[in-house]
């Protein structure tokens, strides 16, 4: 008996024998036409290891890799089985993406067990350099075209998920992990941002520490502490925001997989919307609510809305639900004066009257739009990585924050983020881009690259609305890859803009995608673009500063999304809101000083600055003393000419004892005077005190506050009505010194230019050094200057700035003086007086995105 029973447990164990034998060669694949190379007791450091590797890669999967630049590194997570597990690090391709391969290696340094090479990146158009790896950490560098702009490093002894995360998110994790990497979980991704992109790159792990050289220098990243030293060669992006939802992590690794893919999951989702939909509309017939008892306005043709805030009502709002059609303050700003965001809700769907689609409207001439890549979505093609987080210098003016559009798995929609390419845009597809400003434009995209002043992009699907028509191709399946969720009963959302400059955002809780548009057309809107759709997907929150921070308010009860979302680090892209401050950069200087030309607020409008101030060395001016710089918002502040009680009136009458100005001020600039019988032309409210001189450096002022500065006829126009004009000796034309940066006196003077953006900036030389001011407003960006008085008094180039003190007006001598009784009876020199008026629009369509042409 027993010798039966050992023979059958010797069979047993010769079949598991046999089976493990024929899996590992099963595994292990075809030996190379050439054979391998032996070497008895071979380490995996020992380079027949890798030479072996990269012969069997290139003769079982195609993959043609240099041996030298194999990176192998033993593993712990298969200690059963032939040989010695190991993990090798490869990149592959052209261009060129990082693989991971799994295998085992006999004693001989052959593999003998070889798992199928994960495509770890999949940058289609991204080039990866794998630099150095561990057993735990992988760096690889990021070629885009011909420029590096970013490392990554990918730390395998980090968990990418939160400590807190729930069960089912783990596990869905793990299946991502699972086909992405081949490891039970997803690693931690650290990108570092290089300063300037360089277009050679070498570096290696040691520790906690990544070595950097570049063509810029050495740098090194302390990748616990996510610090770069220097500070100024790079900066980090460190840890991928994970996806808190589940069902968005399952979704996404069914999409993936071979077996279910992403037109399975379409076809269940479009089962479960139809369920849904017919449910609640079961729902509303048993238990009808007031919205089923009045149907929805009928379609209406929209006019242009003129230029004006807010928007007009959205089609007629007789006979519909209370406030419908009917544009409100948002919740957050619902005891401001003239909010400038609003929110309505419109009905247009006939057979679902109970549908509402909220439509909010911002005010793009006081708020800038920023766009944000998330860390996962949407999957870069080229190797960058998005922040996913607000900018922090952004937080304190942030107005509102809502969804980007689809993920990568849908199709390839164009991805730009602070001027890095994350996703090539495709040419036709519905676009909107972005300026450091917060300015925008949107239209189909035509272009080769991105161009200044333009930092990001978005695009999603054709688009929605083009030229105020609704799917303007008229096409049954509008939404292309998602095209069999266009009538799915759903969450969606959309972007655009109207004739006027007003961005709309649109928001439903279960539409298709025409009644959507339908909706945003009714508003207006000229052009619109898709945005995401779908359950915990969709969604918009607005913000005010409260005491703790920030309060977030979402914009309808109905959203479905994780409170605060936006305010934290989100694994999906994004738009968000600020209250606009679009200071331009500091002034390039060489060796500068600490805080020389940097531009700091100094007086706000509507929460965002309109004079900033700074200043440049004596040195660098050639001066006996250091000269302010005052930067002027031209197109939020007028600036009105008020003469000096001491100069000569015209004949036809005297200034006005009480200051006559459309609205209060903001900021009062001491201009000086005029030389007694200056040959200067002089016009102020429209009245010629002294006739304009041709070819004579002139700021002048039309009647809706639009400034020119140029010599008369040449660069302004002599034909115009200019309601206010004064003319001086030019300081700068044409970007170079003029012949008026002549002297130097014992009394202050003051000079004005005009900068390429528009801007105006002023200064004052206390010792009336005419060279110094004209080189101070040169280097400041003036194309244009000239001095603003030819004789100085001892309050020459002071400034007052105004502010609302309860129901008074108070004022105050510079930035930092004590507020005081504003004054505002003309002194005795001349002044500009600066008031508040509304810019124009910083959001349109766009014809072309070739050359980048700026909103402005």
């Amino acid at each position: 008996m027993w010798r039966a029973l050992l023979t059958r447990r010797v069979a047993l164990l010769a079949l598991a024998v046999g089976a493990a034998v024929a899996i590992s060669v099963w595994r292990a694949g075809s030996v190379p036409p050439a054979g391998y190379r032996a070497a008895d007791g071979a380490a995996l450091t020992d380079p027949t290891v890798a030479e072996n590797l990269a012969a069997h890669l290139a003769a079982e999967h195609g993959l043609v890799v240099d041996p030298l630049e194999i990176r192998i590194t033993a593993t712990d997570d298969a200690p059963l089985g032939v040989g010695r597990p190991l993990v090798a690090w490869v990149t592959a391709g052209q261009p060129a993406d990082l693989y991971a391969v799994r295998a085992r290696i006999s004693e001989a340094g052959v593999p003998v067990a070889l798992d199928r090479p994960r495509n770890v990146t999949g940058t289609t158009d991204g080039h990866e350099l794998l630099l150095d790896a561990n057993d735990r950490r992988v760096l690889y560098a990021v070629q885009v075209g011909e420029q590096v702009p970013s490392v990554v490093v990918l730390d395998f002894g980090e968990s990418w998920l939160p400590g807190d995360a729930d069960a089912t998110t783990r596990l869905a994790a793990a299946v991502d992990a699972r086909q992405t990497y081949g490891t039970r979980d997803g690693p931690q991704r650290l990108d570092v941002l290089l300063s300037p992109p360089t277009s050679l790159v070498f570096g290696g792990l040691s520790g906690d520490t990544a070595h950097l050289s570049t063509d810029a220098g050495e740098l090194t990243v302390d990748l616990a502490a996510a610090a770069v030293d220097p500070p100024a060669r790079g900066r980090v992006l460190s840890g991928a925001a994970p996806a808190r939802e589940a069902l968005g992590l399952i979704a996404d690794a069914l999409r993936r997989s071979g077996v279910v893919g992403a037109a399975r999951v379409m076809a269940a989702e479009d089962v479960l919307f139809t369920v849904s939909d017919w449910l609640r509309r079961q729902r509303h017939r048993v238990f009808p609510t007031a919205a089923d008892r009045l149907p929805p306005a009928p379609i209406v043709e929209v006019a242009p809305a003129p230029p004006i805030w807010p928007p007009p009502a959205v089609g007629p709002v007789e006979g519909g639900l209370p406030g419908e059609g009917r544009w409100t303050p948002a919740a957050t700003v619902a005891d401001a004066v003239d909010p400038a965001v609003v929110q309505t809700f419109v009905r247009v769907d006939p057979e679902r009257p109970y549908a509402r689609t909220h439509l909010f409207a911002f005010d793009l001439r006081r708020l800038g739009l920023h766009f944000v890549s998330g860390t996962r979505h949407p999957r870069s093609t080229t190797g960058a990585r998005g922040s996913g987080r607000i900018d922090p210098g952004h937080r304190p003016r942030l107005v509102a924050a809502f969804n980007g559009g689809f993920k990568a798995e849908h199709g390839r929609f164009g991805v730009i983020e602070d001027g890095r390419l994350l996703v090539r845009p495709a040419p036709g597809l519905a676009t909107v881009v972005t300026t450091g400003d917060g300015e925008v434009g949107f239209g189909l995209w035509d272009a080769e690259t991105l161009s200044p002043p333009w930092v990001g992009l978005r695009q999603n699907l054709a688009p929605l609305i083009e030229g105020g028509v609704v799917n303007p191709r008229r096409v049954r399946h509008w939404g292309k890859l998602v095209a069999e969720l266009d009538e799915a009963q759903t969450p969606r959302s959309a972007l655009g803009v109207t004739a006027a400059g007003v961005l709309i955002y649109g928001w439903a809780e279960a539409t298709s995608a025409e009644r959507l548009g339908e909706a945003m057309r009714r508003a207006g809107v000229e052009f619109a673009m898709h945005l995401d759709m779908n359950p915990g997907h969709t969604g918009l929150e607005l913000y005010r500063p409260s005491a703790d921070g920030i309060d977030a308010v979402r914009g309808a009860a109905a959203m479905d999304f994780r409170p605060r979302r936006w305010l934290e680090s989100d694994a999906r892209d994004f738009f968000y809101l600020v209250r606009a401050e679009r200071l331009p950069p500091p002034v390039p200087l060489d060796a500068a000083a600490s805080g020389e030309g940097r531009w700091r607020p100094m007086q706000r409008l509507d929460g965002g600055a309109v004079i900033a101030q700074s200043w440049l060395t004596a040195e660098r001016v050639g001066a006996l003393r250091q000269l302010p710089l005052y930067l002027i918002e031209a197109e939020r502040l007028r600036p009105h000419l008020v003469p000096g009680l001491v100069e000569v009136p015209p004949s036809t009458g005297v200034p006005p004892a009480e200051l006559e100005l459309p609205s209060a001020p903001v900021a009062w600039f001491e201009a000086g005077l005029r030389a007694a019988g200056s040959p200067f032309g002089f016009v102020v409210g429209g009245r010629t005190w002294r006739p304009p001189q041709p070819g004579v450096m002139t700021l002048a002022v039309d009647g809706e506050g639009h400034v020119a500065l140029g010599r008369y006829r040449d660069g302004v126009d002599a034909d115009t009505r200019w309601v206010d004009l004064l003319q001086g000796p030019a300081l700068v034309a044409g970007g170079q010194i003029a012949e008026g940066a002549v002297g130097r006196g014992t009394a202050p003077l003051a000079a004005a230019g005009r900068r390429a953006d528009g801007r105006l900036v002023l200064t004052m030389s206390a010792d009336g050094d005419r060279p110094a001011m004209a080189e101070a407003l040169r280097i400041a960006g003036a194309t244009d200057a000239l001095l603003l008085g030819e004789r100085g008094t001892i309050d020459t180039g002071a400034m007052r700035l105004y502010f609302a003190h309860g129901d008074a007006l108070r004022m105050t001598l510079g930035p930092t003086g004590a507020l005081r009784p504003a004054r505002l009876a003309a002194g005795a020199p001349s002044a500009l007086v600066f008031t508040g008026r509304r810019p124009p629009p910083s959001a349109r369509v766009l014809p072309t995105f070739v050359g980048g042409e700026p909103v402005r």
